[in-house]
């Protein structure tokens, strides 16, 4: 992987490595993501009263079939996460809440920018703290 890293900083490419242990946002997981969209079907989810970002392509998205289908894709496309930070900052938006085991996104996003308040829900705990916050 270094070497790789190296080649493509060559060439312009910004790069932040990070290290998982399954083939995240690449076609490998598209048998994965049929099944997930299988299990997506089976769940009601209302329309948001936050705002949802589709971080493919760095949109808002507001209906249940749309972010359904983004949360689908995001599993075998690649993911767009500078554009989407720099997008996230252009709207005005200073809070992000992440939802992740390892607080993984708000390292990768405080590396693109210190603009931003990213609060990471990784447990109850810090879901009631969030939770309470921002009146949620």
């Amino acid at each position: 992987m270094v070497k790789a890293v190296k080649i493509f900083r060559s060439l312009g490419a910004y790069i932040i490595p990070i290290n998982i242990n399954i083939p995240s946002h690449c076609l490998l997981m598209k048998p994965i993501a049929y099944k997930f969209k299988i299990f997506l079907d089976k769940i009601i989810i209302n329309k948001p009263k936050i705002k949802f970002i589709n971080n493919i392509d760095c949109k808002y998205v507001n209906s249940v079939k749309k972010i359904k289908k983004s949360l689908v894709k995001q599993l075998y496309s690649t993911i767009n996460w500078v554009e989407c930070i720099k997008f996230i900052e252009k709207q005005n938006i200073l809070n992000i809440i992440e939802f992740t085991p390892k607080n993984v996104l708000k390292k990768i996003s405080q590396k693109i920018t210190s603009n931003l308040n990213i609060n990471s829900i990784y447990n109850v705990k810090t879901f009631l703290i969030i939770f309470k916050k921002y009146k949620i």
